[in-house]
């Protein structure tokens, strides 16, 4: 079995764009990010699916990659069977330890070789403070909170006392569960590989944080106070999401609902 990708420009989103500098060093995403990143991961010896062939159609004027299509469950499939988290989580914590021992003096996309001028912490305040102003002008609740919560976020930066680093590990970024893969000789795989990049590695493990909570516990050698920088910066990311989607796509859309809802009530409890 196999996946067709396909990527087009320009891209059709209804969501409000978030156009703060340097988000290319936080998000990348596109064609030319998923080639190189297949051969890097490969490379390093991390399972990520083949490519079968890629190319570009100049009628159309679209990129595309045959890619393999993992044969396994996703580990949001094996949670929702009640399987044993901490079992597959120790095998993911292999793969996280064995990208993050491939560093770089700088931050950002293995394929970007010049440095952004400014501290991965402040980079990430940045694009979710416009996050924040986007989610608080089309959202009355949010709009309420908003003061409150950039003064928080603002509190928590300046927590931060490393704010560089003389390197920076490499992270998947969206480790997930819909984005780990259990392959059926029990190894791990993984998707979803455009936006890896060299970061502070408390950026993976807010992500993680939120997405399995205390199943998967925080090592000791974490930096307190970025970990909780980056986890409050991605609920308030979270939190536009669901309020943008819900304002310009879908006002019903349950999963998205419940996403807003329960990020505004988390956020709410924060600030008061």
């Amino acid at each position: 079995r196999y996946i067709l990708y396909i990527w087009r420009r320009p891209l059709e989103n209804k969501l409000t764009e978030n156009q703060t500098k340097g988000a290319k060093y936080l998000f990348p995403d596109g064609f030319k990010y998923f080639i190189h990143n297949t051969k890097l991961l490969t490379d390093m010896g991390i399972r990520v699916p083949a490519i079968i062939f890629s190319g570009h159609r100049d009628e159309e004027d679209f990129d595309y990659a045959l890619v393999e299509c993992f044969e396994g469950q996703s580990f949001m499939e094996y949670m929702n069977k009640g399987g044993d988290i901490r079992t597959v989580a120790d095998k993911v914590e292999v793969v996280m330890e064995k990208m993050a021992s491939f560093k770089r003096s700088f931050y950002g996309p293995p394929m970007v070789n010049i440095p952004f001028p400014v501290p991965p912490v402040q980079l990430v305040f940045d694009f979710y403070a416009e996050e924040l102003r986007i989610a608080a002008a089309i959202d009355s609740e949010i709009s309420f909170l908003k003061s409150d919560l950039m003064y928080l976020m603002e509190r928590k930066k300046n927590e931060v006392t490393d704010m560089d680093k003389e390197e920076y590990p490499l992270i998947h970024g969206e480790l997930t569960p819909p984005h780990v893969y259990i392959l059926e000789n029990g190894e791990i795989g993984l998707i979803d590989i455009e936006g890896i990049k060299y970061f502070d590695i408390e950026y993976d493990r807010a992500v993680i944080h939120l997405a399995y909570g205390d199943a998967i516990p925080v090592p000791k050698y974490i930096c307190k106070e970025k970990l909780e920088f980056y986890t409050l910066c991605l609920k308030i990311g979270h939190l536009s999401v669901a309020a943008d989607y819900l304002a310009h796509v879908d006002k019903n859309h349950p999963w998205f609902q419940n996403v807003r809802e329960s990020c505004l009530n988390e956020l709410a409890l924060k600030v008061r």
